[in-house]
């Protein structure tokens, strides 16, 4: 079977006219089409078809009103983005201090290397690996260079977390040992096994969001744990949607001033955009104000 054909700006603003969708103005949307792939712009406008089994559009689909779902897609991934970097940092420094004060108690201090301080130790030994070619990445940098030069080429896991990615954070505290995981999970008020969801879960939310992917009318692949008596308090949640992930950031933010901070941005956003978007779509319930 061939690949379908490549369209040049003019053609795809055909195409979509041809599947019923309106363009009011053919000169503004060659300049957003030549700023934004035509498949990107295709995927904002999936709740408009008339099927899954067809590419034509429901009456009066309007090429401007799917840019501001675009606009809002965009903005709030910039959001998400935000937060989720308050939230890694919060957790490197949970995990590093945590783990360092329970397991790196003796000269030389090194005891984070060790696979045999950890639960998966063969896990471990494969992950120190993977953040032996993250130092290589940072190999430029001032504090990397130092340790380089001083220590032999170790740090201290308070430094080393600074190369980890949000991914390696959170495979670095499924290899440790469950009473370590639960000091750890305990000190920021939830228990390690929605920890371990949560940091996973964080870590697929901010690659989706690092990469520009849609959020929007999408689903997420690992769902939300949270407590029993929330699920059952709260049974329209839906674990795999991107509300689910929000209330979850939300839960896991640092203080209350940070979560105030991040509900009142949202609040703004969704506000700016609930003409155009529909929050059914996001897993958003009736009260969803109450939630986050």
């Amino acid at each position: 079977m061939f690949l379908k054909q490549p369209l040049d700006i003019k053609q795809q603003i055909a195409k979509l006219k041809e599947h019923g969708m309106q363009v009011p103005d053919e000169a503004k949307a060659e300049k957003f089409l030549k700023k934004i792939n035509y498949y990107r712009f295709s995927g904002y406008a999936l709740e408009y078809r008339v099927s899954m089994n067809t590419s034509d559009y429901t009456a009066g689909t309007d090429f401007d009103n799917i840019v501001r779902i675009y606009e809002f897609d965009e903005k709030l991934r910039n959001l998400l983005r935000l937060y989720l970097e308050k939230v890694e940092i919060y957790f490197k420094t949970k995990i590093a201090y945590t783990f360092s004060l329970r397991k790196c108690t003796l000269a030389p201090y090194d005891q984070h290397y060790l696979p045999s301080n950890y639960y998966r130790a063969d896990k471990f030994a494969s992950l120190l690996q993977h953040i032996t070619a993250e130092e290589q990445y940072f190999k430029d940098t001032a504090f990397v260079k130092h340790h380089i030069m001083t220590y032999k080429n170790k740090m201290p896991l308070w430094v080393l977390v600074e190369i980890m990615t949000f991914s390696t954070l959170s495979k670095l505290y499924s290899c440790m040992y469950l009473s370590d995981q639960e000091a750890i999970a305990n000190s920021a008020g939830t228990s390690a096994r929605i920890l371990k969801n949560n940091l996973h879960a964080m870590a697929i939310l901010r690659n989706r969001c690092s990469h520009a992917g849609r959020l929007y009318n999408d689903t997420l692949t690992l769902p939300v744990a949270f407590t029993p008596q929330f699920l059952l308090r709260h049974p329209k949640i839906k674990t795999n949607t991107l509300f689910a992930y929000i209330v979850m950031l939300s839960r896991r933010l640092p203080d209350n001033e940070c979560k105030a901070f991040f509900q009142n941005n949202l609040c703004r956003l969704i506000a700016e955009y609930e003409e155009y978007v529909n929050l059914d779509l996001m897993g958003f319930p009736g009260n969803w104000h109450l939630l986050i």
